[in-house]
């Protein structure tokens, strides 16, 4: 999960968290990986 760092003063909304969280994923895990069950929304 992304999150903001310990200085940061901005509150992010839950859905920024998961768009970051999924773009972060897209960017760095290869599509031939099988898909975690924890990660099946």
């Amino acid at each position: 999960m992304v999150t903001a760092g310990h200085c940061c003063t901005r509150k992010f909304s839950p859905e920024e968290i998961g768009m970051a969280t999924v773009t972060a994923l897209r960017r760095t895990v290869p599509a031939a990986v099988p898909v975690s069950p924890s990660l099946v929304f």
